[in-house]
């Protein structure tokens, strides 16, 4: 069974912003000209000789493992303190890419992988201080296609 967004959500896009291929380096973080704190990104990354994958959404580090082929995230509670929650999601690549569809909101971030073979759905009220997002390879070069 696959999970994926409904289709409706296109109507609830305003101009979007179409991008090339962005070479990811280690030491060298992207951060897309865009930052705001709604969001619907489509995107694929080639994983090259990264042997991680860091993708902070809104503050909220998620990092792709390519040896244990796990996505990782944790999230501190906003409403008790020292309270957090991780998840470690097995996912492998297919021909050595992820694919993602990621809807970020200020209540919510949800995560669709490699066409809706995984889904994340979490509820947190993301730091309005702390919007946009930053893509970083670790340990060799990665490519995002958007």
């Amino acid at each position: 069974m696959f999970a994926n967004p409904v289709k409706e959500l296109k109507i609830l896009r305003s101009e979007g912003k179409t991008l090339k291929s962005i070479p990811l380096k280690p030491g060298s973080p992207y951060t897309p000209d865009f930052q705001q704190d709604l969001a619907d990104l489509e995107f694929e990354i080639d994983l090259g000789q990264a042997k991680q994958i860091v993708l902070k959404l809104g503050g909220v580090p998620f990092t792709y493992d390519v040896e244990a082929k796990k996505l990782q995230y944790a999230i501190e509670s906003q409403r008790i303190s020292g309270n957090k929650f991780s998840e470690s999601i097995p996912i492998a690549p297919v021909d050595n890419k992820l694919s993602f569809r990621i809807l970020v909101d200020r209540a919510s971030i949800e995560i669709f992988l490699n066409e809706g073979e995984k889904a994340i759905f979490i509820s947190t009220l993301l730091d309005p201080e702390n919007i946009g997002f930053v893509f970083e390879s670790i340990g060799g070069n990665a490519n995002i296609n958007i």
